[in-house]
C-alpha cells in the first residue's frame, strides 16, 4: 500500500524530507537554527515586497 503523503508529493521533496529527517534526528538545535534563518529570510522578503507594493500604490494616488 502506498503512503498518501508520498503519493501526492513530488519524488524530490519526499527524498529531501527523508534525508533531512535522518540528518536532524539527533540534532534538534541544527534544525531550529535553520528554521530561524529561513524564517528571518522569509520575513525580510515579505517586508521588502510590502514596501514595493505600498510605494506603487502611493505613486498611483
Amino acid at each position: 500500500m502506498v503512503n498518501i503523503a508520498e503519493e501526492t508529493l513530488p519524488v524530490g521533496i519526499v527524498y529531501v524530507n527523508k534525508q533531512n529527517a535522518e540528518k536532524y534526528e539527533k540534532q534538534p538545535l541544527l534544525f531550529l537554527s535553520r528554521l530561524v534563518v529561513y524564517s528571518a529570510a522569509l520575513t525580510f522578503i515579505v517586508a521588502l515586497e510590502r514596501c514595493f507594493i505600498l510605494r506603487k500604490i502611493n505613486e498611483l494616488t
